[in-house]
This record gives structure tokens, sequence and C-alpha cells, in this order.
């Protein structure tokens, strides 16, 4: 029973922070890209359409990219400082 609980949650940890990068890294990415670039999702389809600009767009994935992880390794700060407290605090009531 443990384990499947643990499986599971591992399993919706990595979901849910693929999503999150993938969203902040997308949103970064479309703003930074100029506005002749603004409707591409990706690289490939921005390179496809202005490929003279290949630095600017992958200017605008690093940006993206550095982003969504700041964005998520600050999640999993809180949340681990957050565990870190829960558990502190049940020792001490004990």
């Amino acid at each position: 029973m443990g384990a499947g609980l643990q499986a599971a949650t591992r399993e919706f940890g990595s979901a849910l922070g693929v999503a999150v990068i993938g969203t902040v890294l997308t949103a970064r990415f479309v703003n930074e890209l100029s506005i002749g670039l603004r409707g591409e999702h990706t690289v490939a389809q921005a390179l496809a359409v202005e490929p003279g600009s290949a630095h600017q767009i992958l200017a605008a994935f690093v940006a993206g990219a550095d982003e969504g992880l700041r964005v998520v390794g600050i999640a999993v700060l809180v949340i681990g400082c957050l565990v870190t407290a829960q558990s502190l605090l049940v020792r001490r009531s004990r």
C-alpha cells in the first residue's frame, strides 16, 4: 500500500512539474520573441518562419527555460520548508 501511494505521488509530482515548466517556458518564450514571431510556440516553428533569427530565437528559449526551472525550484523549496515545518510540529506534539 505504501509503495503504491509513493509511486502515485511521484508520478503526480512529475506530471505536474512538467506541466508547470512547459507552461512557463512557452509563455516566456513567446513573450521574448519579436512581434513577427509571436504566433509561433516552438523553436522549430520560429526557425522555419525566420531562419536568420536563430540567435534571438534560441535566446528566447533559454530565457523561457530559465524562468520555468526557477519557478519549479522555488516551488520545491517552499514545499520542502512546509513539509519540514510540519514534521517538526508533529514531533513536538508527541
